[in-house]
């Protein structure tokens, strides 16, 4: 019976050890699978639907969604950068389900060029079609037709905007040098009447031709980030800093409507008529009375950088969430106004297909239910460490229960 013992003995050894380095390097193998050869996009920065079915977003590490069904289903466009961890895509612009305009940086040696990429077939290709060396970033883009479209420069801080007449098939500088800070975001309401945001506010009301700075309330203690122009005379401004501008006559006048109480950065707007708005940020609020009041909607997002909405129920909203300490891009929905947000998407990129179930999502990498189904789980990473542990413990019990019985066969 002592050799019966000695060999149970040296299995339990055996499996323990092995259990150990499988404890060791399960983390390992997790995060492989995680920082694969493949990028991966930790947050989404804008958004745009030409109707309530077709839509696209754009984000860090080069990623271009698109859906045609209202985001039921999502696809990864591929381009130049996709996948590209050090490109960035700040904005995204489409006059109908075809013609679209994306616009952002990638990598050049060591440092960033400002670029355009244009999708003339809804982005089953994009091309790049211009890049700047005088400019490391755009920030924002907006065409009004398939031929007037306008960009802002974020960087160098030199307050730049610039106007193509042929599509964005060249480009020249409508306002630059006009010092202060980055700009971040253009609206036009109509040929003639369109604001810059950034650093400071500028208006034209003369298509573009001459641009006039106009007074920004917050100028010393706040950037702004985001901006909804939607009549010749109401506008919206949101800060960085969480105060939220609004004028009534075009900009001639504008006042702080309302701050977030904890300042956290107001990024993106957009109202449906002059009452009825969103605002997303370190926080999603809504007013139904034009920003006298704004309250707070409760969203699954830590942080969000765009919303559109198409009426006054359906909208979506672009940013991210942190899984286990990493940022995931995310694309929130809704059909009721706000009132619930729902995740449409929110994996880790692959180039595959994403698509969202009435089950849910479950993330290649995490297995969290996010609202769609990529790949299943590295199920051994997961469950390998665990029967190790089990098969320990039941030959354990069955060691002293033999011990025990040895014990009794000898009294």
């Amino acid at each position: 019976m002592k050799i019966r013992q000695s060999v149970f003995w040296r299995i339990f050894i055996v499996i323990a050890l092995v259990a150990l380095v499988v404890l060791g390097i399960s983390p390992l193998i997790k995060a492989t699978r995680v920082f694969s050869d493949s990028a991966y996009a930790t947050e989404l920065l804008g958004v745009d639907f030409v109707d309530a079915e077709n839509g696209w977003a754009v984000g860090d590490a080069g990623v271009i969604y698109h859906t045609s069904d209202g985001g039921q289903s999502w696809n990864l466009q591929d381009w130049q950068y996709s996948d590209d961890m050090f490109c960035m895509l700040n904005g995204v612009n489409f006059i109908d389900q075809n013609n679209g305009w994306v616009v952002g940086h990638i990598p050049v040696g060591q440092t960033e060029q400002a670029v355009i990429i244009h999708t003339s077939n809804g982005g089953a290709s994009w091309q790049v079609q211009s890049t700047f060396t005088e400019y490391q970033e755009f920030s924002a883009v907006q065409f009004l037709d398939s031929n007037n479209g306008w960009v802002t420069v974020s960087y160098p801080n030199n307050q730049t905007i610039l106007h193509s007449t042929n599509g964005g098939i060249t480009w020249s500088i409508a306002l630059s040098g006009g010092g202060g800070n980055n700009l971040f975001d253009i609206d036009f309401v109509d040929p003639n009447n369109g604001m810059a945001v950034g650093g400071k506010i500028w208006h034209t009301s003369d298509g573009g031709t001459h641009w006039n700075l106009q007074n920004d309330p917050v100028f010393d203690v706040d950037i702004l980030y985001g901006l909804e122009f939607i009549t010749p005379n109401d506008a919206w401004a949101l800060g960085n800093m969480g105060h939220i501008l609004h004028t009534s006559d075009g900009g001639n006048n504008w006042q702080v409507q309302y701050q977030v109480p904890d300042h956290t950065p107001v990024q993106a707007t957009d109202f449906i008529g002059i009452n009825n708005g969103w605002i997303v940020g370190g926080h999603t609020l809504h007013t139904t009375n034009g920003g006298t009041t704004w309250e707070q909607q409760n969203d699954p997002a830590d942080y969000l950088r765009d919303v559109q909405f198409n009426d006054a129920n359906k909208g979506w909203a672009v940013g991210g969430i942190m899984v286990g300490g990493h940022g995931m891009a995310t694309i929130l929905h809704t059909t009721d106004g706000g009132q619930h947000w729902n995740l449409q998407l929110s994996p880790f990129i692959t180039h595959s297909t994403i698509t969202t179930t009435s089950t849910g999502t479950t993330n290649a990498v995490t297995g969290i239910t996010v609202g769609g189904e990529v790949n299943p789980v590295n199920k051994f990473a997961v469950l390998a460490p665990w029967l190790a542990l089990i098969a320990i413990i039941i030959l354990g019990g069955a060691m002293l229960m033999s011990r025990n019985k040895n014990s009794k066969i000898e009294k």
